[in-house]
Parts: C-alpha cells; sequence; structure tokens
C-alpha cells in the first residue's frame, strides 16, 4: 500500500490497544483529532482493566462521513488494529478485528503480574503472529520499544507504533495533519522526540 495514507473513507474504524502506562489513550486522541482535521466525525470508547497496575487498555476509534454510530466498534467490524502490545493486540483482534483486516503490533511484550510470579504463561511472539494471520488478519510486526529507545526514551514506543501504523496506508488522514496533530497532543518539551519516533516507525515498515 501507498505510505501516503489511504483514500477518504465513509467509515473507518480502527482500535488501539495495549497495556496500562503505555499512551495508548493518549495516542488514540491523537489520531481522533486528526481524523476531525480531516473532515470526519469521530466517536471514541475506551476500556480499562487495572490500568495503573498495567491492565489491558483498548481504544476504539470510528470516523464517520455521514450517520450517527456509538463509540464502540461492533464485534469483527474494525478495519485495523493498533497493537501496543501482543497479547493484548491478539485479544483485540479475536474480538473486533474484520477479515482481512490490518493489525500494526510492536512485538515487545509486557508480562503480567502473573506471568511473572510464575502463575501463568506467556504465549510465544510468534504463536501470537500466527494466531492472527490464522484469523485472516494482514500483520505488520516491529521491535517498537527499541526504536523508541533509538529515538531518545522508551516512552515514544506509542508514537513509533503511530508512524508504523500511518505507512501501512491504511489510516485516512494524510501526514502532514497527523504529525501537526501528534505535535500538539504529545507533553510540551517532547515534540521532537516524538516526531523521530514517528519517522522511526514509518520507516521501519516503509516498502513491506
Amino acid at each position: 500500500m501507498s505510505a501516503c495514507g489511504s483514500k477518504a473513507k465513509d467509515l473507518f474504524q480502527m482500535l488501539v490497544a495495549g497495556v496500562g502506562g503505555q499512551g495508548s489513550v493518549l495516542i488514540s486522541h491523537i489520531i481522533a483529532s486528526a481524523a476531525i482535521k480531516a473532515g470526519y466525525r469521530v466517536r471514541v470508547g475506551e476500556k480499562f482493566g487495572a490500568a495503573m497496575r498495567g491492565g489491558a487498555v483498548s481504544s476504539h476509534i470510528r470516523m464517520f462521513k455521514t450517520g450517527e454510530y456509538a463509540p464502540l466498534i461492533p464485534e469483527g467490524q474494525a478495519d485495523a488494529v493498533m497493537a501496543l502490545e501482543p497479547l493484548e493486540g491478539l485479544r483485540v483482534s479475536a474480538t473486533y478485528l474484520r477479515p482481512s483486516g490490518v493489525v500494526v503490533m510492536n512485538v515487545a511484550p509486557v508480562y503480567p503480574v502473573d506471568v511473572n510470579v510464575g502463575w501463568a504463561r506467556y504465549p510465544s511472539v510468534d504463536s501470537i503472529i500466527k494466531g492472527l494471520e490464522e484469523m485472516g488478519a494482514k500483520v505488520y510486526t516491529l521491535n517498537a520499544t527499541e526504536l523508541a529507545i533509538q529515538a531518545g526514551t522508551a516512552k515514544v514506543m506509542n508514537s513509533v507504533v503511530l508512524g508504523a501504523f500511518y505507512s501501512t496506508g491504511v489510516l485516512p488522514v494524510d501526514r502532514e495533519t497527523l504529525l501537526e496533530t501528534l505535535r500538539e497532543g504529545v507533553p510540551k518539551g517532547t515534540e521532537e522526540v516524538n516526531v523521530r519516533a514517528f519517522e522511526l516507525g514509518e520507516k521501519a515498515l516503509k516498502g513491506r
């Protein structure tokens, strides 16, 4: 696909999936604000686990030109999932992603408490990717955490994944608008490191 953003659609539905502390809510609101600038009406719905303790966090983003929509995407109807954490990406996709939908996934896991104390096993990332592909998803992967550290700090991992997500061409928002909104939406003083992170994510998936 082109890396200039996909053509405008009457309805585009996506989710951002991660765990508490990864900035999934912030990046979802940046995407929503960019979509509004691009001429969409937008609804955002959020679901939280024990977010402050690393629990699951997912944000539903519905962009539409006409009609009216509830904040949450119906099961099996999402066009894409932007996964900041692999297992959460799989969980969300299994419920919401439509057949042949797109998943952009950071492959660096965040292990929950029950895994860290030995009460549960975390599946291999390869098995997570295989599970998504068996669902019919088009899966793009990158180690966004490593790229964020390369940009300047692991805290901008969400911007790395955003850049990668943009580069697939599925997001119906142009690059200039997305970067302008990213600069406006991140904490003051972190604009440039977030833009560097976006660009590293964008380059990581170009040509795939």
